[in-house]
């Protein structure tokens, strides 16, 4: 199964982090972005937008496939909280928390849903 398409319909969608300057660095980051190693089923499943970025320079974060403080895109990993493609009723609220947090067995958000590996 083939998740290019979603992760980057999904990345297009996302809004950039509060935190992103989007200034120098960014051609750098991009560019080691286009590694094919980023572009697996099993990076855009286990490690895209769950594992926090290491990258110091300042960069695109909406288009980073690792995950920044503050980013509405990040998901758990689903090989430590087990969680179901499933929507999570109490996320889908005004207030959006879930009152179960890390623990509960559902999808907070649509990466934790579109990419999970039972989708």
């Amino acid at each position: 199964m083939c998740f290019q398409n979603a992760a980057e319909r999904l990345v297009e969608e996302q809004p950039l982090a509060k935190t992103s300057n989007n200034t120098s660095g960014s051609s750098a980051a991009a560019d080691e972005w286009d590694d094919p190693k980023f572009q697996s089923d099993d990076f855009k499943i286990y490690e895209w937008k769950v594992t926090l970025c290491t990258y110091t320079e300042a960069h695109d974060t909406g288009k980073c496939p690792f995950a920044h403080p503050g980013e509405k895109g990040t998901r758990r990993d689903v090989r430590v909280y087990k969680y179901s493609p499933e929507a999570c009723p109490a996320t889908q609220q005004k207030n959006g928390k879930c009152p179960r947090g890390m623990d509960c067995p559902l999808s907070h958000t649509v990466f934790e849903r579109w990419l999970h590996p039972q989708r």
